[in-house]
């Protein structure tokens, strides 16, 4: 039997697969029930252990600040207005 390359590297870097890589290869309809059930379960993400909790920042404006902008805001409609 001819010895093949392995899959991956001593970094664990996947090399390009080539045809006869899938020599062996089966449909999924071929394997047994047991391993389809088990394949199947493995989808998607694993549910986390943590729940996302929901984090509400209230950010307030100094009111000099608050007085700049709003004066800002007042010049640009007399702006407009003209």
């Amino acid at each position: 039997m001819k010895k093949r390359k392995p899959l991956t590297d001593e970094n664990g870097e996947v090399r390009e697969l080539v045809q006869g890589d899938y020599h062996d290869a089966k449909p999924f309809s071929m394997l047994s029930a047991y391993l389809q059930l088990k394949l199947t379960s493995l989808r998607g993400r694993p549910k986390a252990a943590i729940k996302n909790e929901n984090v509400r920042a209230v950010t307030s404006t100094d009111a000099p600040t608050l007085l700049e902008i709003t004066e800002k805001i007042s010049n640009l409609d007399d702006r407009t207005n003209d």
